[in-house]
């Protein structure tokens, strides 16, 4: 079958599906046709130029000529497809979302004999409508489209970054996010070849923020490495660097990736010093310890806790250093040092009377308890249960789970309490 044969024949098709027919009216397709993968020659003929139609579309001139539309010719058709435009718009109004998309994609065609610019325009505008309305056949033909726009850009004799970004931007709009990452990095590789450090700083910024976005963590962290690696060649500030580290920190502790992170947690450290932004260290060192906990390195831990807790203390950050006191207390319980325990839950209660946290003071009062139960000291461990019950009491908040604890200790042996209102014993992290 001849091309022109072919397209006269998929045209009707086309027409009947998205478009128009002379005299405007307008086809409606059923719902499920636009939940299918469209086929290859619907979007080629989408791609292809509306002048070349073997069926001219009527809002260009007729009989068809073979010169580029006169400066009135496209002031003409932009009037027409401009009331095309708010014509798809009264229609989505009204409930005919079919009618109306169909009548965008059609205007979308159009402007591309009029200009680039005008194209662009009119994609960025559909572009937010089809993302609303979840229209996923006008999503593949834009997608499309915009596909075959960054190719021209990219292989011009002199690549366009601005249709680039323009393509990037409307693949945002669609929350193509695959898409609008290969812009960037593409529009990142195209500025690093022409020495333009800044430009491709800013596209890559943006790679790792979408990556981020779409919790690709493990690939945010190789594009906050690129970032890293030009902001040190260029011999950048602190406050240039400190944001590409706190995002490759992120980035690995989200990808639970504790060994990686590390080392960036030690550098911002030293970041935050040469800045005097002292009281963001405590926190960092809090970051450190957790990941060496995380990879069952006990001393390492113990060593950066006890920093992160004279930090906090120094800048009177008693949240943090509560936070730390606890996981502290953990660790020691876990290692079976006791006593180690009992001392950092006695600083704990202190901790926790500076800031007037009733809560806090019970949960440690718990914890002590529990290790005086296990060590044997029961009237230790009655008296810790009653400092709790007290609380709890003035509290109103889990008095039954230390009548328990209290009950719990008269018995011969040790009995597992039903731990009510959903209180764990022995958890120092319900506060």
């Amino acid at each position: 079958m001849g091309r022109g044969i072919r397209n006269s024949l998929w045209l009707g098709a086309w027409l009947g599906l998205l478009g128009t027919v002379a005299g405007g009216l307008v086809a409606i397709a059923p719902a499920s046709v636009w939940a299918q993968q469209l086929a290859p020659e619907v979007i080629e003929q989408f791609l292809a130029d509306p002048t070349q139609d073997p069926l001219r579309d009527p809002l260009l001139p007729q009989p068809p000529i073979r010169r580029p539309l006169s400066p009135l010719e496209k002031l003409a058709l932009e009037r027409q497809l401009d009331r095309l435009n708010q014509q798809a718009q009264n229609l989505l109004t009204a409930g005919e979302t079919e009618a109306a998309f169909a009548l965008w994609m059609r205007e979308v065609r159009l402007r591309r004999t009029i200009s680039l610019e005008q194209e662009l325009a009119a994609l960025r505008r559909v572009s937010q409508y089809i993302w609303e309305q979840g229209r996923t056949s006008e999503n593949q033909l834009v997608r499309s489209r915009l596909r075959q726009l960054q190719a021209e850009a990219v292989g011009a004799e002199l690549a366009d970054v601005d249709l680039l970004e323009a393509t990037g931007e409307i693949f945002l709009t669609l929350r193509e996010q695959p898409g609008a990452v290969e812009v960037y990095r593409q529009i990142a590789a195209i500025e690093q070849g022409r020495g333009n450090t800044e430009a491709q700083t800013a596209a890559l910024e943006q790679v790792g923020q979408l990556q981020l976005d779409w919790f690709e963590f493990l690939a945010a962290a190789e594009t906050y490495q690129q970032l890293l690696a030009i902001a040190e060649q260029q011999r950048s500030s602190a406050s240039a660097i400190e944001p590409y580290l706190a995002a490759l920190v992120y980035s690995y502790t989200q990808a639970q990736a504790a060994a990686e992170a590390i080392p960036y947690q030690q550098q911002l450290i030293e970041v935050y010093q040469a800045q005097g932004k002292l009281t963001e260290i405590p926190k960092v060192q809090l970051g450190i310890a957790r990941h060496y906990r995380a990879l069952e390195q006990p001393e390492q831990a113990l060593s950066f806790y006890r920093l992160a807790y004279a930090s906090a203390q120094a800048f009177q950050q008693y949240d943090y250093g509560s936070l730390v006191l606890r996981e502290l207390g953990e660790i020691y319980q876990s290692l079976g040092q006791l006593e180690e325990a009992l001392s950092i839950y006695r600083i704990l209660i202190q901790v926790e009377r500076q800031t007037y946290n009733a809560y806090g003071i019970m949960a440690a009062f718990d914890q002590i308890g529990q290790i005086y139960r296990a060590q044997g000291k029961t009237e230790q461990a009655r008296t810790a249960f009653q400092e709790a019950l007290l609380l709890a009491t003035q509290l109103s908040a889990q008095e039954s789970y230390f009548q328990a604890q209290l009950q719990s200790l008269s018995l011969p042996a040790p009995v597992d309490s039903a731990e009510p209102d959903g209180w764990r014993s022995g958890s120092a992290r319900e506060f």
